[in-house]
């Protein structure tokens, strides 16, 4: 179809119902046919009136609310994480006889 027509009706569908996933559409239409900075004033609106994403120049499809991107976090922080690290032996024995599998399973590359 018509792109500009789907592009008509996705703003249409915003003036109604302000659903996270028209604001994500609605982008991914921009971006495809390269108007970036539609898709970033989009994104702006989203971010300025709190339904979508933290930042208009980062837009996931995905955001799960108050997730925070950070490239470390305190293992204190997470109640299983004692469990996982006493497993550590169990989990290296079973990835260890995989990779004696390997040529079987994973191929060559």
């Amino acid at each position: 179809g018509d792109p500009e027509s789907g592009i008509a009706h996705l703003r249409r569908s915003l003036e109604f119902h302000q659903l996270p996933e028209a604001f994500i559409d609605l982008c991914l239409v921009y971006q495809e046919l390269g108007k970036l900075t539609d898709a970033r004033e989009l994104a702006s609106r989203a971010v300025k009136e709190g339904i979508m994403w933290v930042d208009a120049w980062q837009r996931p499809g995905f955001m799960w609310p108050g997730l925070e991107a950070k490239p470390f976090w305190d293992p204190a922080q997470f109640s299983w994480i004692k469990e996982l690290e006493g497993a550590f032996s169990t989990i290296q024995g079973e990835m260890m006889s995989l990779t004696q599998q390997w040529p079987q399973v994973g191929g060559s590359h």
